[in-house]
């Protein structure tokens, strides 16, 4: 019997993402959030955050440790050039 590639399964998953409207996103997110999607985002932003939320549910989310390096990593332009990342 052939091992089932769960990677497969999720990059699969995520590029069906691309053939979404932006209308079927949106109702995509709902159904994720149980919230409709922020007004005015874009399709490209929601396919991002659906493919985003799509990984943290099969890997989970980014631990303490990453989310502090990656907070301190949105500070260094502000250090450097006295701005920060929008």
């Amino acid at each position: 019997m052939a091992k089932i590639n769960p990677n497969t399964d999720l990059e699969r998953e995520i590029a069906l993402l691309n053939d979404l409207s932006h209308q079927n996103l949106g109702a995509r997110w709902q159904a994720v959030h149980s919230a409709p999607p922020p007004k005015g985002i874009s399709r490209r932003l929601l396919l991002l955050a659906l493919a985003y939320r799509i990984q943290v549910d099969a890997y989970g989310a980014l631990d303490s440790k990453t989310r502090a390096i990656c907070a301190r990593s949105r500070q260094a332009p502000r250090q450097l050039y006295g701005h920060g990342l929008p």
